[in-house]
């Protein structure tokens, strides 16, 4: 029997409740009075609200609740009604005031004894159901496809994109703002010798995950046979997608014509509360080239000795770790850009890359989009969508080179470039980048912020940290030192049954932070439980399995065997596999050739001439099938004594 969605939210908050109240001092009569007022103050909202107080009014109260950690806003949220005493006064909500208080005083100010853990819990209360996925009637959809609309028309107004437009004529750099001119010389200096070794023409081609403009099926992207004007004049055909023996094979096919529809298609997916996600479906031609592209991109900062360090693509965790540390000792700011993505311009990536890598990311990218239901044609102002392989690799070298240009002018000038870019005087200077997250020195944020909004950036002041104990970047919530990101529920399970994946993430949280949320984790046992009773409870737990692994629950007896080849112990669990399914058409000549591209791009990769050859992987949907897995730890006592049943010693 389906829990009704208002209900389940109401039970979830009730019990990350419990669990929060367990955490502080209060005897237990005060945590129950607390819980009870609290859950009764909740009801009351939820009938005349309904999820969106949980969803979303919280989520406010959260968001000011996180600005005020940084020890120099006041918490004083809106939209739960205020504690009012007659020898108290207090700016605090009676909503968890008990909780709050562990944390601040009743003027909103934070205590100096304030704990990473409770500051924890209580974000984990307002923000548990803020990503749960939701969907938009289109009326929604409109006002949001008119909000992209007049995101893109903005940069229209751009005073740096007019003077771009002037510089272009004659190249002379006068025609820029004075303040910002040696910065925006150094920033094309930087990305110069950053990119300038790797040739943009030197790529292996790929396909990528996503959808693309056509429609076609993930099956149906490898034989593609028409490219896009004008990037069939960059990237020859013949070379980039087919070879000259399959053109010569299927010549009178090609002949029909060679370029197709060269528009991209803008899609609005459920996300959360806050909004659906912007997705820009690129044309199939073009995701193969922007794949090859982006990862020579990727090489490049990795190969450069100047942005190695600064820039890593492939760990965000790099970026986390400064901001834990940038906490407690507050050498470091963190920055948030406001939709970073849309806000880029291609006078900003012409100014910025030599003309050679210009020309090769204009020709991977769509100059025009459709809306979602909407079959009018629109011009793209901006550099490209999400959906483009390179806008993220660009938007990250861009930001880079401004805010590490503006601390080498400040610090040397644009005369002492060499001198700056010397490894010793790099670390001082040292900016971090991941995407729209930045990691600067703090007394340079007041200037990088008006650089960014003179090229037309917006910094998100929400979420942007100079000061105090809390930083915030990629993820990664640091308070004194520590890791506060808050408990998510992201799905609900009546929409588990064709992504399990979700399902495995649901039950690793458990076996994650079953310690530290005891209620809250045995509640979503017994709902999992309840709708999925094959889940296994084990004593031990591994990636990609669906296992409960809860010390106060009742461990089910698992098959298990010894793997004499790869000598270890597994068990048969539940374990989260991709949905796959047959091709719906035939093979006929030309896809051999197809395949032996896919071959030579893709190393490691083998094409069978049989039945398992013809099938793909369905896109966010997959299976449980049981399987064989490992021990988490290979040096577990619990491996020991399974060791000694089987009869056999560890000489490890």
């Amino acid at each position: 029997m389906d829990i009704p969605k208002s209900q389940l939210y109401l039970e979830l908050l009730e019990a990350v409740l419990r669990d929060a109240y367990l955490s502080t001092n209060l005897s237990r009569r005060a945590q129950n009075i607390s819980l009870k007022r609290d859950i009764d103050y909740a009801r009351g909202r939820m009938r005349s609200e309904g999820c969106a107080f949980f969803s979303k009014t919280l989520a406010k109260v959260g968001n000011s609740y996180t600005r005020s950690l940084d020890g120099t806003s006041i918490f004083s949220p809106e939209g739960l009604k205020r504690y009012k005493n007659k020898t108290v006064r207090s700016v605090l909500p009676a909503f968890a005031r008990r909780l709050f208080l562990c944390t601040h005083t009743d003027s909103g100010i934070l205590r100096k004894e304030a704990t990473a853990d409770m500051v924890r819990y209580i974000r984990s209360v307002l923000y548990l159901t803020y990503k749960m996925r939701e969907e938009f009637d289109n009326e929604s959809i409109a006002a949001f496809a008119a909000d992209f609309h007049s995101r893109d028309r903005r940069l229209l107004e751009v005073a740096f994109v007019k003077e771009a437009q002037c510089f272009f004529v004659d190249e002379n750099w006068s025609r820029f703002d004075r303040r910002w001119r040696e910065t925006l010389m150094v920033a094309r200096h930087l990305v110069h010798r950053v990119v300038s070794n790797n040739d943009p023409m030197d790529i292996t081609p790929s396909h990528g995950p996503g959808a693309v403009s056509g429609g076609e099926k993930p099956w149906e992207k490898p034989y593609h046979r028409k490219m896009a004007e004008p990037m069939g004049d960059i990237y020859d055909i013949s070379y980039y997608v087919s070879g000259a023996h399959a053109l010569a094979d299927n010549i009178r096919e090609w002949q029909q014509g060679q370029t197709h529809d060269d528009v991209a298609r803008v899609l609005f997916v459920p996300k959360d509360a806050r909004g659906p996600r912007v997705i820009t479906c690129e044309p199939v031609a073009k995701q193969w080239i922007q794949q090859g592209l982006m990862k020579c991109m990727k090489d490049a900062l990795h190969e450069s000795a100047i942005s190695t360090d600064m820039i890593c693509l492939s760990d965000q965790s790099v970026n986390g770790a400064i901001s834990a540390i940038s906490s407690v000792l507050g050498t470091y700011a963190t920055l948030d850009l406001k939709d970073a993505s849309d806000s880029i311009t291609t006078e900003l990536v012409r100014v910025l890359f030599p003309s050679n890598w210009y020309n090769a990311l204009m020709a991977v990218r769509s100059p025009k989009y459709r809306i979602q239901g909407d079959a009018t044609t629109y011009e793209l102002i901006k550099f490209a969508g999400m959906g483009n392989a390179t806008t993220f690799p660009t938007e990250t070298i861009c930001f880079w080179a401004l805010a590490l240009a503006y601390n080498i002018v400040c610090t040397h000038g644009y005369v002492g470039i060499n001198r700056a870019l010397h490894p010793r005087n790099l670390v001082q200077n040292a900016v971090y980048v991941y995407g729209d997250d930045i990691v600067i020195s703090s007394h340079s944020v007041d200037g990088v912020r008006q650089l960014f909004e003179y090229v037309g950036l917006q910094v998100n002041d929400k979420k942007s940290f100079t000061n105090g104990r809390f930083r915030e970047a990629c993820g990664y919530d640091a308070f004194d030192g520590q890791n506060v990101a808050p408990l998510r529920i992201k799905t609900l399970l009546d929409a588990m049954n064709a992504d399990y994946a979700s399902l495995a993430g649901l039950v690793q949280m458990c076996n994650r932070e079953w310690k530290k949320f005891p209620s809250l984790t045995h509640y979503l046992y017994e709902l999992v439980r309840m709708r999925y009773p094959w889940i296994r409870n084990c004593e031990v737990t591994s990636p990609g399995s669906v296992s409960f692994c809860l010390g106060h629950i009742l461990v089910d007896e698992l098959p298990r065997r010894w793997n004499s080849k790869l000598q270890r112990m597994e068990f048969r669990v539940p374990v989260v596999t991709p949905k796959r399914k047959l091709r719906k058409t035939g093979r006929c000549a030309r896809h051999h050739w197809c395949d032996v591209l896919q071959v030579l791009v893709k190393p490691g990769l083998r094409v069978y001439r049989d039945s398992a050859a013809d099938q793909y992987s369905i896109p966010n949907q997959s299976i449980i099938r049981f399987g064989w897995r490992a021990l988490a730890s290979p040096s577990s006592p619990l491996k020991e004594k399974l060791l000694r049943s089987f009869g056999i010693t560890d000489t490890e």
